[in-house]
């Protein structure tokens, strides 16, 4: 219940320019379709499906949308990889 009301204060605090990272498809949708309920109908217009199977790339002109989980940072490229 504590990680929910974080996601939905922090959807809030960026009125609703967020994205759900993981890599359970089933919570990842779940946890987006709980956020889309605070969002207007223009943001709601403005967000993605949860049910896609591929999302696409972050876009940071989209309001509520899903990230797939890379698990192994070579996949990730060289940008992600910090010493």
């Amino acid at each position: 219940m504590q990680f929910l009301s974080k996601a939905v204060t922090a959807c809030l605090m960026c009125k609703g320019q967020c994205a759900v990272v993981g890599s359970e498809r089933s919570e990842v949708h779940r946890l987006m379709l709980t956020l889309s309920l605070f969002l207007d109908e223009g943001q709601r217009l403005l967000s993605l499906s949860p049910r896609q199977k591929h999302p696409p790339p972050f876009s940071p002109y989209l309001c509520l949308q899903q990230l797939k989980r890379v698990r192994d940072m070579r996949l990730a490229g060289k940008d992600a990889i910090t010493k």
